[in-house]
């Protein structure tokens, strides 16, 4: 999951200011974070079921973060399964 180590308030100040505009900073996180948290759940999850990868033959994926093109769930699948880059 992600983890604020200082780095994101480091990079990204406004965050940390009340009176700062922040949207164009937590866009920017989001973008990036989402699909790194996403194939961390479909791995664990994938491993909890016991079942090999060619097993899987639909992916449900949902979120309210963000709106990029290629969006989250291609990007998920791009980045677990190489022979379905998108």
């Amino acid at each position: 999951m992600m983890a604020n180590d200082g780095e994101i308030l480091k990079k990204h100040p406004n965050i940390g200011d009340h009176s700062a505009s922040s949207l164009d900073a937590r866009w920017e996180i989001v973008t990036e974070e989402v699909p790194k948290l996403a194939k961390k759940a479909a791995m664990v999850a994938i491993k909890e079921w016991g079942q090999p990868v060619s097993k899987i033959t639909h992916l449900i994926f949902c979120t309210n973060s963000g709106a990029t093109c290629p969006g989250a769930d291609v990007q998920l699948v791009a980045s677990t399964w190489p022979p379905y880059h998108c």
